[in-house]
């Protein structure tokens, strides 16, 4: 990892061994400045995104191989979007309350958790794609 990932990394709390990659938001081919954490491990998923009690715009973790998602430990309502393996978005659910829980998708591969709001703002929609850019090529 380079010095900006290591010092996000710092800055949340999170282990480098709990992480699988990070990079940049790609929202159909177009870079966006928000930097997403890809988690490696189940437990990590919510010790790690559970204990930022507030999201910074920034800052957007990815959950792999899931289903479906919960905010029974979160403190403030978080931006949800379900992805395919395919990177196609296939649902959405801004500014989701805590304890409430997203449908159980089939399809569903990815799973990328927001600040509250930035579905809005990034204009995010069912059928748009999302993928991860590595910092060396931005």
């Amino acid at each position: 990892m380079n010095n900006k990932q290591n010092k996000l990394l710092d800055s949340l709390n999170i282990s480098r061994d709990d992480v699988l990659e990070t990079g940049y938001l790609i929202h159909n081919e177009n870079i966006v400045d928000v930097h997403i954490i890809c988690l490696k491990f189940f437990d990590q998923k919510f010790s790690n995104i559970t204990r930022n009690e507030k999201f910074e715009e920034q800052i957007g973790f990815r959950i792999t191989n899931a289903k479906a998602f919960n905010t029974f430990l979160f403190t403030d309502a978080v931006d949800v979007v379900v992805c395919d393996k395919n990177n196609k978005v296939i649902a959405t659910y801004s500014s989701m309350p805590v304890q409430k829980a997203t449908s159980y998708y089939k399809n569903g591969w990815y799973i990328y958790v927001f600040a509250k709001k930035m579905i809005k703002f990034l204009n995010l929609g069912t059928n748009d794609y999302l993928t991860i850019g590595n910092y060396k090529y931005i």
